[in-house]
């Protein structure tokens, strides 16, 4: 990461590390754009949160007498996406497209655990753009294109993101297309 900018300028020894690199504007500078390069490499270009966070690790790492407070989210989202019992209500295939689409987010740009990755599916830069973008397309594809499954799936993500504010209500999933009176009078 930025660190091997410093090799040649700086000495190893961590406090004459530390005392090196914030002392001198230049290997500052050249570590903190390292740094953003980097977020903006693993995060995203929108990743403005992300740049603000590390910009302020790079502060308190040179003014320890500070040391920064994140804040915390107010409502804590303790579940996953795929454990809301609501989920059931959905079609096999919508419910799968949008734990594929949400919980893949764990491996690219959000934390795993579900507190943090509600917010960051939900709240975080472009995240709910591309989880929605997600399930228009392969619900869309995996449903054979039922547009009620690809309505259902984006509902139920947004019930799901309404869970950061407080909100725990999930629509009912849209019945299957054609007319289910036959298929219910079968069954009597």
């Amino acid at each position: 990461m930025a660190v091997p900018r410093t090799y040649d300028a700086c000495p190893e020894a961590t406090d004459a590390l530390q005392s090196c690199v914030c002392s001198k504007d230049n290997i500052l500078a050249s570590v903190a754009s390292e740094v953003s390069s980097f977020v903006k490499s693993r995060c995203g270009a929108t990743a403005t949160d992300d740049q603000a966070s590390a910009s302020t690790v790079l502060s308190a790492y040179c003014h320890q007498t500070a040391l920064p407070v994140f804040p915390k989210p107010s409502i804590l989202v303790s579940q996953y996406i795929t454990d809301i019992p609501e989920m059931s209500d959905l079609a096999k295939c919508a419910a799968s497209q949008i734990s594929y689409a949400v919980m893949g987010l764990t491996y690219t740009q959000c934390p795993p655990e579900p507190t943090a990755l509600a917010s960051c599916a939900c709240q975080k830069q472009q995240n709910s753009l591309v989880v929605s973008q997600i399930i228009n397309l392969s619900v869309k594809s995996a449903c054979e294109s039922h547009t009620a499954d690809v309505s259902s799936a984006q509902a139920f993500f947004a019930a799901y993101c309404a869970m950061n504010s407080g909100t725990t209500s999930f629509p009912r999933a849209s019945n299957p297309p054609g007319d289910s009176t036959v298929l219910s009078k079968r069954r009597r």
